[in-house]
C-alpha cells in the first residue's frame, strides 16, 4: 500500500509516497518500505533508534516524541499502531487458521505434536511459534519471547508465505503475552487449555490473578470456535465459562476419557475412549498433551488412522525427557523449571528404576522466589542426591538464589555449585553405571543469562564434552 493512501485513512499528511509492506517496532529487523513505529517500552525506547532505522533506508516513522524528516508525530501511537495493523494485515488476520496452546506446563510438547503431524499434509502451510522459535519448512527464526508480538508473526507470514494455500499457525500462548496485549489482533480458531500450577507469581502475585490472565485467551476465540480443555485441572472451570464450544477430556469423563495403558522409558501407550495410541514421547504425564493434540487434529479433519500412523513414528522432543546413555550411565535432559513439572518428571523416573537418581537444577534470577524452596523440597524428596546450581541468574547473586532454594531442603545429600558446568562435571564424575543423572531447567536452551549477557551454554553439550574426555 502507498504511504499516502495509508495515511489518508489515518487523517495524516505526508509528502512521501513509497510502498509500505510491513510495520516494524524492532529496529534490528527494519527494511526499506517498512513503517517503523517508535514505541516506548519498559526496557527500550524506540525513539532512541530512529536515526538507526533512517540510516538503514526507512522513510516512514511514527513517533509520539519526535518530529522531523520522515518522522510523523502522533498523539496516541498505540492507537495508530492498532489501526495500521488492521489495515495492512487484514488478510492474514482473517484468513489464517490460528491454534493456541496455553498452560503452565506442556505448551511446547503439545504444539510440537500438532505441528509435526499436520505439516506433511498436502496443500497447506503450517507454522510453529513458541519457546524454540518460529518454524516453517526449512526456515527457523529465533525469538526473544515464547509468544512474540503479533507483528513478528504477521511479518513472518508476509515474508515467507507467497501462495494461496491455507495457512495454519500453531502458537504457544503465554499468560504474559495476553496480559501485555502482544496478540490483540489474533482471534483463534482453536484454543487448548492444559493446566495451571505455580509459576510467574513474581508478576501475578496470586494464582487467581495468574488464572485470570490465562483465561483471557478464551475471550479471543472466533465466533463459535473451539476450546479444548483438560477438565482434570483445578482451573478448567474458568475457561469453560468463556467459550462457545467446549471439547473436554480427562481421566474421569464419559466422552474423550483418557486412560494410561503402558508407560516406560521407550514408549507411551494410552487410549482416548476406545481408540489406542502409541508414541515414543515418554512420560505418563504426557497423555494430557497428546490427548489435546489428537483432539485438535481431529477437529481440523485429520483422520484417526493418520494420527496413529504418524504418532508412532514421532521422535521425542529436544530437551523434553531426553535420555542419553554413555558407558551405561543414564543422563536425562528436561526443561522442567516449575515445581509441578519437576515433580512429574522425577515421579515418572522413580516408577521406572530402582537405581539411584541424582537431580541437578537451579532457579532463575529476578523471577518467582516462592517456587525456589518448593523445587528444592521436591528434588530432595524424589532424588537420592541433589546438585544445586545456577540457571539464568540474571541480575541476582547466584548464592542468594541458592539460599532461597535451601529453605526447602528435606535431606543433607545436596551439593552446591554456583558454576553450572562444574556442577554437571562433578555430578557425572560421581555417577555410576545404571544410575540416572537428571539435569533440569534448561532443556533445549543454548544460553545461560548472567546479568544482561547471554553466554553460550547447553546442558547436553556439556555432558558430551565431559564424556569425550573420558574416552
Amino acid at each position: 500500500m502507498k504511504l499516502k493512501e495509508l495515511f489518508n485513512k489515518l487523517n495524516l499528511v505526508t509528502e512521501e509516497n513509497i510502498d509500505i509492506n510491513r510495520i516494524v517496532t524492532d529496529s534490528r529487523t527494519i527494511k526499506e518500505n517498512d513503517l517503523f513505529i517508535a514505541l516506548k517500552g519498559s526496557l527500550y525506547n524506540g525513539n532512541d533508534y530512529i536515526n538507526e532505522v533512517i540510516n538503514k533506508g526507512c522513510r516512514a516513522i511514527l513517533s509520539q516524541e519526535k518530529q522531523g524528516k520522515y518522522i510523523h508525530k502522533v498523539k496516541n501511537i498505540i492507537n495508530f499502531k492498532n489501526k495500521i495493523t488492521e489495515i495492512l494485515y487484514n488478510d492474514i488476520i482473517n484468513e489464517t487458521f490460528f491454534i493456541a496452546v496455553t498452560g503452565t506446563n506442556g505448551k511446547t510438547t503439545t504444539s510440537y505434536i500438532i505441528y509435526k503431524l499436520l505439516k506433511d499434509q498436502e496443500n497447506i502451510n503450517v507454522i510453529l511459534v513458541g519457546t524454540n522459535g518460529i518454524y516453517y519448512k526449512d526456515i527457523h527464526q529465533e525469538l526473544d519471547n515464547t509468544t512474540p508480538d503479533e507483528l513478528i508473526i504477521f511479518n513472518f507470514i508476509k515474508d515467507n508465505i507467497n501462495n494461496n494455500l491455507k495457512t495454519y499457525v500453531i502458537m504457544e500462548v503465554s499468560s504474559h503475552s495476553l496480559s501485555l496485549n502482544r496478540i490483540d489482533h489474533i482471534n483463534f480458531d482453536i484454543a487448548i487449555y492444559l493446566n495451571l500450577s505455580h509459576e510467574h507469581l513474581d508478576y501475578y502475585q496470586t494464582m487467581d490473578k495468574y488464572s485470570n490472565a490465562k483465561s483471557l485467551l478464551f475471550t479471543k476465540l472466533k465466533n463459535k470456535k473451539i476450546a479444548i480443555i483438560n477438565i482434570d485441572d483445578n482451573y478448567a472451570y474458568k475457561m469453560l465459562n468463556l467459550s462457545n464450544k467446549n471439547i473436554c477430556f480427562g481421566k474421569n469423563i464419559a466422552t474423550n476419557k483418557i486412560t494410561l495403558k503402558e508407560s516406560n522409558l521407550e514408549n507411551l501407550t494410552f487410549t482416548i475412549d476406545n481408540s489406542e495410541y502409541k508414541t515414543k514421547i515418554i512420560g505418563n504425564y504426557n497423555i494430557y498433551n497428546l490427548a489435546s493434540a489428537i483432539l485438535c487434529l481431529k477437529e481440523i479433519g485429520i483422520s484417526d488412522e493418520i494420527i496413529k500412523e504418524k504418532l508412532i513414528k514421532l521422535d521425542n522432543i529436544e530437551g523434553r525427557m531426553e535420555i542419553h546413555t554413555y558407558q551405561q550411565k543414564n543422563i536425562v535432559i528436561d526443561f522442567a523449571h516449575t515445581p509441578q513439572a519437576m515433580k512429574k518428571a522425577l515421579m515418572f523416573l522413580r516408577t521406572q528404576t530402582s537405581n539411584k537418581i541424582i537431580t541437578l537444577f537451579g532457579c532463575g534470577g529476578n523471577r518467582d522466589k516462592e517456587k525456589r524452596p518448593k523445587m528444592m523440597e521436591i528434588a530432595s524428596l524424589y532424588s537420592d542426591e541433589v546438585y544445586l546450581t545456577s540457571d539464568n541468574p540474571r541480575f541476582e547473586d547466584p548464592l542468594e538464589i541458592m539460599k532461597d532454594c535451601l529453605m526447602g531442603i528435606k535431606n543433607d545429600r545436596v551439593h552446591l555449585y554456583i558454576d553450572r558446568r562444574l556442577a554437571i562435571y562433578n555430578a557425572l564424575k560421581n555417577l555410576n553405571k545404571d544410575e540416572y543423572l537428571v539435569i533440569l531447567g534448561k532443556g533445549h536452551e543454548k544460553e545461560q543469562i548472567v546479568l544482561d549477557n547471554k553466554i553460550r551454554f547447553n546442558d547436553l553439550e556439556e555432558v558430551e564434552k565431559w564424556m569425550r574426555k573420558q574416552v
